[in-house]
């Protein structure tokens, strides 16, 4: 018997560069649209990372010129400013590598970490830190965006949120416009063992309502709870 296959639409879609995180309201609209069809990451994290043998801080950069060559997979780090990006890199990693700060707006370029030499962490900065300046804020928006925005390797984006509070206007712009760019996205809830396990359940639920999205991982770096 003839086995049957399953004809694949071409994809012949250019990347377009918007300004991040600043939408229309077609944009926005596209932006629903596409997050209903990708209720999922759309490429899941297939790579391993049980044992690492391997850490180590690869560079440091603001522009495309910047980063790393060599094509191995990159899976991308954000959230707002202090949400637990660099917690979740050592907890996942086992090392202490990756900056941590208390005071939020600290990584002020796309920090690159190789792992076992078959992938690469991108710890990019935190958006919305209100007590930054102006330009300050500016700059780091255009650090996430040469990033978001480049033909990279980029197995999935990691979009960290605080489930104590519901997502911001900032976290819900930033995920349309990743989900606009067609990105591969995760959404991981940070610092879950602040809340109790029903309000747990009744934040997770609230972040796939807003966001559109299901399978939202708990993660705690405390308890290791998602790891």
């Amino acid at each position: 018997k003839r086995c049957s296959r399953r004809r694949r639409s071409p994809r012949n879609r250019r990347r377009t560069r918007r300004t991040c995180p600043r939408l229309t309201e077609a944009d926005e609209a596209a932006g629903a649209r596409a997050a209903r069809r990708h209720v999922t990451a759309t490429c899941p994290l297939e790579i391993p990372i049980t044992r690492v043998t391997e850490f180590r801080f690869e560079t440091g950069a603001l522009r495309s010129a910047d980063y790393p060559r060599g094509g191995l997979p990159e899976v991308a780090v954000l959230g707002r400013s202090n949400v637990g990006k660099s917690s979740l890199i050592n907890t996942l990693t086992g090392r202490d590598m990756a900056r941590v700060s208390r005071t939020p707006g600290r990584t002020q370029q796309a920090h690159f970490y190789r792992v076992n030499e078959s992938f690469l962490f991108v710890d990019l900065p935190g958006y919305g830190y209100a007590q930054a300046p102006i330009a300050v804020r500016r700059e780091l928006a255009q650090v996430i965006e040469n990033y978001l925005s480049a033909k990279r390797p980029t197995a999935l984006v990691v979009q960290i949120i605080d489930p104590r509070h519901a997502p911001s206007a900032l976290d819900l712009e930033m995920n349309k416009w990743m989900v606009g760019q067609g990105l591969p996205i995760r959404i991981v809830c940070s610092k879950i063992d602040k809340l109790s396990r029903r309000d747990q359940q009744a934040s997770l639920l609230r972040a796939q309502s807003m966001l559109s999205q299901e399978n939202i991982i708990p993660f705690s770096s405390e308890t290791g709870e998602g790891k």
